[in-house]
C-alpha cells in the first residue's frame, strides 16, 4: 500500500484550489504548503502527523492534518470565513476523497484562531483527522 500522507496533500491543494467559494473570499485564497509567502489571504497545507494501525483485514492510516490559514483583513471576519470554508470543503461527508484511498472518517477536530506573532496577521489553525485504507 502506498502512503497517503502526499496523495492526501495532493487531494487536499486540488479541493482548495478549485472551490470557487473559498476563491470567492478577497479575490482568491492562495494555497502553498509552506510559508515562505507574503501573500494573504492564504493557505499552508502539509503538515500531518501520520498513524499506521495494523489490522487483521489490512492496514489503515489515521492521519491528523492541520491547515493554517493567514488573513491580513482587518478584525477577524475573513480569517474565520476561510476557516469555515476549509472544513467544508475537506469534509468527507461533504465529498473530499483521497484517489486510491477509502477513506472511512474524515472531518474537522477542532480549529483554534490567534493573533499571529508579527502582530498584523489573523491565523488560524485547522485541525482535520482522516482514516484511510
Amino acid at each position: 500500500m502506498t502512503h497517503p500522507a502526499l496523495p492526501l496533500q495532493a487531494a487536499m491543494f486540488t479541493a482548495l484550489s478549485n472551490d470557487a467559494a473559498l476563491q470567492a473570499i478577497a479575490g482568491g485564497v492562495l494555497v502553498f504548503d509552506s510559508t515562505r509567502s507574503d501573500d494573504f489571504p492564504r493557505l499552508q497545507i502539509g503538515d500531518d502527523d501520520v498513524t499506521l494501525q495494523r489490522l487483521d483485514c489490512g492496514d489503515a492510516y489515521l492521519i491528523d492534518s492541520r491547515v493554517r490559514a493567514f488573513s491580513r483583513a482587518v478584525g477577524k471576519i475573513e480569517a474565520k470565513q476561510i476557516a469555515a470554508r476549509v472544513r467544508f470543503v475537506l469534509s468527507a461527508v461533504r465529498g473530499f476523497t483521497v484517489p486510491g484511498f477509502k477513506m472511512s472518517a474524515g472531518y474537522c477536530e477542532s480549529y483554534r484562531l490567534f493573533e499571529d506573532a508579527d502582530g498584523l496577521t489573523t491565523a488560524v489553525e485547522i485541525n482535520l483527522r482522516y482514516r484511510l485504507t
